[in-house]
C-alpha cells in the first residue's frame, strides 16, 4: 500500500520540511514583534488592514487552487504554456482592478477602522499597505502555477516576508509605524519576485496574454463560480473576526491576533502540507486512474488522529509555550492571561479543520466543486450567528470558540457526504 503513497509521503517529507523552515521563521518574527511593539492602536491599524487587504488573494488562492491545479496537472506541455499565460493576463487585470478599487474607495475603507484618529499619519499608511494587495494577487497566481508544476519551493518562499521583517525588527529597530508597512512591502516583493525568477527558470518562457483562447477556460468556467461565492464568503469569516473584535476595545484586535499566532501556525502548517500534498497528488493520480475513496479515507483518519494529539498536547502545555513566545518587552502578564484562554478554545478546530482538508482535496482532484462549495457557505452562514452568541457568552474568546464549532459543522457535511458518495458508487458497482 505504502508503495502506492511514495509520491505522497515525498511531498509531505518535503513539505514537513519547507512549512517548518517558514513556520519557525514566522513565530521568530512575531516574538521579535511582540517585544517591539506589544499591543497599540497603531498596530490594531496593520494588522486589521493587512487581514482586509490579504482578504482577496486569500479568495483567489483558493479559487485559482481549486479550480486550475486539477486542470494544469492534466494538461500537455504546450498547452499548459498557453493556459499559464492567460492565468497572468488574468492576474494582472484582477491586481489592478484591485488597486484601483481600493484608492478609489480609500475613505470609506479607512472609516471602517474604529480609531484611526489615533494612528500617525494614515494616508501613508493606507496608500503602503494598499499596494501590497495586487502583490498578494501575483503571488498567489505564481503559488499555483509552481504547485502544478510539482514542485514545492514556493513554500520555502513563503518565509521570505517574515525574514525581511526579522532583519528589519532585529537591526532596525523603531516604533514608527511607516517604516513597518515598508519593510513589510519589500518583504512580499522580494518574494514575488523569487517566483517569478523561478518560474522562467522552469519554464524558460513567461508570457502574459489578455485573452480566453486556451480549451482549458471552458472546463474552468463551470466552476469558477461556484468556487468564487464559496470562498468569498469563507475567506470572510477571518475578516468577519476583525469586525468583531475591533469593537470590544482598543486593544482587542492585537490579543486576538496574538491568540491566533501560533493557532495560524498549527493550522498553517498541517493545511499548508495538506493542501499542498494532496491536491496535486490526487489529481495526477486521478488523470492515471489510480484513486480511490480508500486512499482519501485512509489519509482521512491518519490526520485526524495525529492532529488531536497535537491539540492536545497544545491544550495542556498552553501556558508554558504562549509565554516562552510571547512574555517579553511590551507584551505583560496580563496580556498572557488574556491571550491563552482564546487560544485554547481556537485548539478545538484542529483535528476536523485538518482532516477536513483531505475529503476537500480528494473532491477537487475528482472535480466535484459543489459540495466543497457547500460546506464553505454553510461555514459562512454560521459563523455569523455563532459569533453574536460566543461574543456574548465568552468575550473576545468566544470568537475562537465560533470558529471551531464552525469547522465541526463544516466537517460533519463534508464526511457524511463523502459517506453518501461512497455508498452510491457501490450501489453502481454492483448493479
Amino acid at each position: 500500500m505504502f508503495s502506492k503513497y511514495k509520491s505522497i509521503l515525498q511531498s509531505i517529507s518535503l513539505l514537513v520540511i519547507f512549512v517548518a523552515i517558514a513556520k519557525i521563521i514566522g513565530l521568530a518574527k512575531e516574538i521579535l514583534f511582540a517585544r517591539n511593539y506589544g499591543v497599540s492602536e497603531d498596530i490594531d491599524f496593520y494588522f486589521f488592514y493587512l487581514s482586509l487587504f490579504g482578504w482577496p488573494a486569500a479568495i483567489i488562492l483558493s479559487i485559482f487552487s481549486s479550480v486550475f491545479i486539477p486542470i494544469l496537472t492534466s494538461l500537455e506541455a504546450q498547452k499548459k504554456q498557453v493556459f499559464s499565460s492567460e492565468l497572468f493576463g488574468v492576474s494582472i487585470v484582477i491586481s489592478a482592478f484591485l488597486f484601483l478599487i481600493l484608492i478609489i474607495f480609500k475613505d470609506f475603507l479607512i472609516s471602517l477602522f474604529p480609531y484611526f484618529e489615533q494612528v500617525n499619519n494614515i494616508d501613508f499608511n493606507y496608500l503602503i499597505v494598499s499596494s501590497m494587495a495586487p502583490i498578494f494577487i501575483l503571488i498567489s497566481l505564481f503559488s499555483v502555477l509552481i504547485m502544478a508544476s510539482g514542485s514545492k519551493v514556493n513554500t520555502l518562499m513563503d518565509s521570505l516576508p517574515a525574514i525581511i521583517l526579522m532583519l528589519f525588527l532585529t537591526f532596525f529597530i523603531s516604533s514608527n509605524l511607516d517604516k513597518l508597512m515598508i519593510a513589510t512591502l519589500f518583504g512580499f516583493l522580494l518574494q514575488l519576485l523569487c517566483m517569478i525568477m523561478f518560474w522562467y527558470r522552469t519554464t524558460q518562457k513567461i508570457e502574459i496574454r489578455f485573452s480566453f483562447a486556451s480549451p482549458a477556460w471552458v472546463e474552468s468556467k463551470k466552476n469558477f463560480s461556484i468556487m468564487l461565492f464559496s470562498s468569498l464568503l469563507l475567506a470572510t469569516v477571518t475578516l468577519l473576526d476583525q469586525f468583531f473584535s475591533v469593537n470590544l476595545s482598543a486593544e482587542s484586535v492585537s490579543l486576538l491576533n496574538y491568540a491566533n499566532k501560533l493557532l495560524i501556525v498549527i493550522l498553517a502548517f498541517g493545511g499548508l502540507i495538506i493542501q499542498r500534498t494532496f491536491l496535486p497528488d490526487f489529481s495526477l493520480m486521478n488523470s492515471e486512474g489510480n484513486l480511490f475513496s480508500r486512499d482519501a479515507f485512509f489519509w482521512f483518519v491518519l490526520i485526524f488522529f495525529s492532529s488531536l494529539i497535537l491539540s492536545l498536547f497544545f491544550f495542556i502545555f498552553s501556558e508554558q509555550i504562549l509565554k516562552l513566545l510571547f512574555l517579553r518587552g511590551n507584551f505583560s502578564e496580563s496580556d498572557l492571561n488574556e491571550v491563552i484562554p482564546i487560544f485554547n478554545f481556537g485548539l478545538i478546530q484542529v483535528p476536523f479543520y485538518l482532516s477536513s482538508l483531505v475529503l476537500i482535496q480528494f473532491f477537487l482532484s475528482k472535480k466535484l466543486v459543489l459540495i466543497v462549495a457547500a460546506s464553505g457557505i454553510l461555514a459562512f452562514l454560521v459563523k455569523i450567528p455563532l459569533n453574536f452568541i460566543m461574543l456574548d457568552s465568552f468575550g473576545l474568546k468566544g470568537l475562537n470558540l465560533a470558529s471551531s464549532l464552525m469547522y465541526i459543522i463544516s466537517f460533519s457535511l463534508i464526511l457524511a457526504y463523502f459517506i453518501f458518495w461512497y455508498r452510491q458508487l457501490n450501489v453502481k458497482s454492483s448493479k
